[in-house]
């Protein structure tokens, strides 16, 4: 099943922004601090929401050892039945990944039978680098995801990983996501297209692109028939509405401000399954 179907996904877990949150790992520091009462409001709202249009949510406990662990698309990769706990390239975050692993090992998901697979050392890889489109796997080459890593994916997943290297920003999916299995989007900056024209490459051409001028923007969550967008660049909203419009889809606006500058993008925020 695609992650990008029409219907409600059946699974999705959740976790906790955690009181700790101010001192979450910053590429580029803000310089006006994070407002962590703020942020908490703004992850619950997007908790809440992904909530209402699941089968089934999960909330992994929270740990304030870890301020990063709100974003727990990092911990694990999900492609059918495989299950990747992935081993994160930042090596303060490396045991958020022991929680998720614990709760999509549980009996209580034994329907879903998952193939249960762990990435081991030297390997670094952060789901934030993970882009499913159709039958392919795009893993970015980045600052926090290594060759080692790539290398151990493609014997989980033979003949599915293409890799993408990362010219600029922490992630693959922080400068571009998908809307369905046949539309990239991508912010429209040097880098981001040349990435992105590397997927449509790899996607034989069967695949289109749509640029926003505002890198944040650029990423997005399909929930079926919803799509999440970062609420707040009015320029990129209206591409986003016209692609969501003609694909029959309703657009949810999220103000993720605060989590933004801590390196969060909507997606980083939940672990979905089809």
């Amino acid at each position: 099943m695609s992650l990008y179907q029409t219907s409600n996904l059946r699974l999705a877990l959740l976790r906790a922004l955690p009181k700790s949150f101010a001192n979450a790992l910053q590429q580029h520091p803000s310089p006006i601090p994070i407002d962590v009462s703020k942020a908490h409001i703004q992850h619950e709202y997007y908790s809440s929401v992904v909530r209402e249009n699941v089968d089934y949510a999960i909330d992994v406990d929270v740990d304030e050892k870890h301020p990063d662990c709100c974003f727990i698309e990092d911990t694990a990769i999900i492609v059918g039945r495989d299950v990747i706990i992935t081993r994160i390239g930042a090596e303060s975050r490396r045991e958020e990944s022991r929680a998720v692993a614990k709760v999509l090992s549980d009996d209580s998901l034994k329907d879903f039978e998952f193939r249960m697979h762990q990435l081991v050392a030297p390997a670094c890889l952060d789901g934030g680098d993970v882009l499913q489109l159709g039958d392919k796997v795009f893993v970015g080459l980045s600052l926090r995801t290594n060759l080692a890593a790539i290398e151990q994916l493609e014997k989980i997943l033979p003949g599915r990983i293409k890799t993408i290297p990362v010219g600029g920003g922490l992630h693959l999916k922080s400068v571009l996501s998908a809307i369905d299995d046949t539309t990239l989007l991508a912010a429209d900056s040097r880098v981001a297209r040349q990435m992105a024209e590397e997927i449509i490459s790899a996607l034989e051409g069967k695949a289109q692109i749509f640029y926003v001028p505002d890198v944040v923007a650029a990423n997005v969550v399909r929930l079926g028939p919803k799509l999440l967008i970062q609420a707040g660049y009015p320029n990129s909203e209206k591409i986003l509405r016209k692609a969501a419009l003609d694909r029959q889809m309703e657009v949810i606006t999220l103000d993720m401000s605060e989590l933004v500058k801590a390196d969060g993008a909507l997606s980083c925020c939940s672990l979905l399954v089809p």
